[in-house]
């Protein structure tokens, strides 16, 4: 985990959009040891394999989106969620389909871990949703914008 911080402080060069990229991952991690608590699902060694697993899919989303509010800026927060969105829907789906293949095994640690790359997977996908629309809404002034947002907004200076 403090490696993916780290790594994302390199490439956003901005403590805030790091941390934006990283809300996702953790309560969608939150989100899903509660949902396996809630099963019944105890902790097992193909468990903890597991989670750097939904640590590097999981933070995927939050990055593809912070990257496209980069390059649209504030305003254009549909069209992030209307394209990226799309995309990362794909890609969460088709993996937690990959994984959640592993559920039908019938070895039951083998079948618990794609139960929990399926839960963790999906709350991460669901929470780049709910956690970073709202924030992209709020922060249209408040973070650095792309050359696209900069170039509509700002008047020419000749």
């Amino acid at each position: 985990m403090a490696a993916v911080v780290v790594l994302l402080l390199i490439d956003f060069k901005n403590p805030l959009l790091a941390f934006m990229a990283m809300v996702p991952l953790i309560a969608g991690t939150a989100w899903m040891a509660g949902l396996t608590k809630l099963a019944g699902m105890k902790l097992n060694f193909n468990n903890v394999i597991a989670l750097p697993l939904i640590i590097g899919i999981g933070i995927d989303d939050g990055v593809h989106l912070i990257h496209r509010y980069r390059v649209e800026g504030g305003g254009g927060v549909r069209t992030i969620f209307a394209n990226t969105g799309k995309a990362i829907l794909l890609t969460s789906l088709t993996t937690m389909i990959g994984f959640g293949s592993l559920i039908f095994m019938t070895h039951r640690g083998m079948a618990s871990m794609g139960t929990v790359l399926t839960i963790g997977i999906g709350s991460c996908f669901i929470t780049t949703l709910l956690f970073l629309a709202p924030a992209f809404g709020i922060a249209r002034g408040g973070l650095s914008r792309g050359k696209g947002e900069a170039e509509r907004t700002e008047p020419s200076r000749r």
